[in-house]
């Protein structure tokens, strides 16, 4: 059997007819949203910042036990690293990650700071193996 996403899941192709930068704006009724970039995971991450209601959709950036993943390759380490900071400098009080982490309320800081140690320890995983010839 032929699996066709458009029938099982209601699934359309769809192709943007505009783009957004880092700081735009959109406004949805009384409901604001800021772009705010986030690479390392890929190139063009962003999160999506909702002000009024103190709400950060962290997207990849999912503060999972795995640790970062980067996802394509002009992607980096460091740029990853500078987008963990960055979104704990944003006054969110409930952060929704695209993984599965899911919502998490309150601080990140503890769950950021283990997500980003991940880096760390594959760096030193990395150079033990490589100890051995």
């Amino acid at each position: 059997m032929e699996f066709s996403s458009e029938k099982k899941i209601n699934y359309r192709e769809w192709t943007s007819t505009s783009s957004f930068t880092a700081g735009d704006s959109f406004s949805f009724g009384s409901t604001t949203m800021r772009i705010i970039y986030t690479p390392g995971h890929a190139i063009g991450h962003c999160c999506l910042y909702f002000p009024t209601d103190e709400i950060l959709n962290l997207g990849d950036i999912d503060l999972g036990p795995f640790g970062p993943w980067s996802g394509d390759g002009v992607s980096g380490i460091d740029e990853t690293i500078n987008s963990i900071d960055k979104v704990l400098t944003i006054p969110a009080r409930v952060f929704i990650s695209s993984h599965e982490t899911g919502i998490i309320g309150g601080n990140i800081i503890v769950p950021a700071e283990r997500y980003r140690a991940v880096i760390n320890q594959r760096k030193t995983a990395l150079l033990d193996f490589l100890e051995k010839p």
